[in-house]
């Protein structure tokens, strides 16, 4: 069997995105032992299927899977010479994009209930709406090339195979947006001395949901960028760029689960930042500084970070 004549910057790029899926399997298999170990085992608690397979760690799981689909599919296809094989890579490589897009988008949105429901509770029933459409959006993403494997005629398809994934990386984008002006808004308008324990760990998921959305635009910045290229090699290599930075996106969704859970055992919220640059607002949710709150949402805030 012949090797295939790749060009020596894209050999380092098929390296990257094997270090890259070696990266993913890492944190795969380590948020599976925290979930294990630390939701079940080390509290003593029976190991039961709706335990471990919340919607929150469902995610979780799924995002190193749908990242190790994508890294596998667009190194593949770089260094296969058979352009059929090269199609279903490329369709590997969508549907792993795709199903990472989905899994955050609701990971987010399931963390964000509360807060949005607490900073922006005209704007809800729309996200909602949102977020019930976008598995049709993401849906579409390998069908472009899925349909060339039956169409010869690339002239049409592949500028739509395009256009659907730039659709697919805006909306997401702009889904972050909306998210990041609801957690900044509440952030701005939460005190910070004299809250619960409850609105300090809503504080929490908002910091880490900022830290997320500001990466998961990067990686469409650095795409877009790439798009704008030439050279095909260069492209390449913003587009391993883009790829990447999604398992960096993991990596804070997966921190903010180890915070929130260790806030929840533990009973330490340790907020990442104050206003005013101080651990005074830290002090008094340690502490237990706080009153209880009367409004009627409160019991349902409860329940929902009880799960989280």
């Amino acid at each position: 069997m012949t090797q295939p004549n790749i060009a020596p910057r894209l050999c380092i790029v098929v390296y990257a995105y094997c270090a890259l899926v070696g990266i993913n399997l890492i944190q795969g298999a380590l948020v599976v032992k925290f979930i294990i170990w630390n939701e079940t085992r080390k509290r003593k608690l029976p190991l039961t299927w709706t335990r471990v397979f919340t919607k929150f760690n469902l995610c979780l799981m799924i995002i190193p899977v749908a990242n190790m689909l994508t890294y596998i599919g667009a190194g593949m296809a770089l260094v296969t010479t058979n352009n059929q094989d090269k199609l279903i890579y490329t369709i590997v490589c969508d549907s792993g994009v795709a199903l990472f897009e989905l899994c955050y988008v609701y990971y987010t949105w399931f963390r964000g209930i509360p807060i949005m429901e607490a900073a922006a509770p005209n704007a809800t029933p729309y996200l909602q709406r949102i977020v019930t459409f976008l598995p049709c959006l993401y849906i579409l993403l390998p069908l472009p090339d899925i349909a060339l494997l039956f169409v010869e005629d690339t002239s049409v398809l592949v500028p739509i195979s395009k256009v659907v994934a730039g659709v697919c990386g805006l909306v997401t984008v702009s889904f972050d947006m909306m998210i990041l002006t609801v957690f900044v808004k509440y952030l701005r308008k939460s005190p910070e001395n004299g809250i619960t324990k409850e609105d300090a760990r809503l504080k929490l998921i908002s910091w880490y949901g900022i830290v997320a959305a500001c990466v998961g635009t990067l990686s469409l910045i650095v795409f877009s960028v790439g798009g704008a290229q030439d050279d095909e090699e260069v492209y390449q290599i913003y587009l391993m760029g883009s790829s990447g930075i999604l398992t960096v996106v993991h990596g804070v969704l997966f921190a903010m689960k180890v915070a929130l859970h260790h806030s929840k055992v533990c009973g330490n919220v340790v907020l990442p930042v104050s206003k005013t640059g101080n651990t005074s607002a830290n002090a008094s949710v340690n502490a237990g500084v706080t009153g209880e709150k009367t409004e009627a949402g409160s019991s349902r805030v409860h329940s929902y970070l009880s799960h989280c």
